[in-house]
């Protein structure tokens, strides 16, 4: 007989029992397969195209309204380029967002798995915070004297 309070090493009330195993997360085997992260990579290409004709529709539209003809077009197109290209930029960043919301939820299965470890990306014991950043600066420091 046991005591109150003691349990048996395969009490069916013991949570080690109820809970299934830890799974181990493993890189090299990911949840997500070769044909998903083409597919992946297919969006953000897509999302960029699509960003950017957004963006620079909205500009047109912005500099001559909505009743514009082809040559008018063709004029903001020749005449403002610096403006065009500032515009382009400002229209990857959401693209590029929205590409990284895709890719955390392939990679986690929507948040099942945590997304660093599935894809690898651990500090390794010997690189902690403070080393990273004095490596960072080492490394910005060779580029501006290199390109000095």
């Amino acid at each position: 007989m046991s005591t109150p309070g003691e349990t048996y090493p395969h009490d069916p009330l013991d949570p080690q029992t109820i809970l299934p195993p830890a799974t181990t997360i493993n890189p090299d085997n990911p949840p997500y397969s070769l044909l998903s992260a083409i597919g992946v990579w297919l969006m953000s290409i897509a999302l960029l195209v699509v960003a950017n004709l957004i963006a620079l529709a909205g500009y047109v539209l912005y500099k001559h309204g909505a009743a514009i003809d082809l040559a008018q077009v063709r004029s903001v197109f020749e005449t403002n380029q610096r403006e065009l290209i500032f515009v382009s930029l400002l229209g990857i960043v959401p693209a590029h967002l929205l590409t990284l919301l895709i890719i955390w939820a392939v990679v986690s299965q929507l948040g099942r798995y945590p997304f660093w470890p599935t894809i690898g990306w651990e500090w390794s014991p010997g690189m902690r915070l403070p080393m990273s950043v004095a490596v960072s600066l080492v490394m910005l420091t060779t580029g501006l004297a290199l390109t000095w």
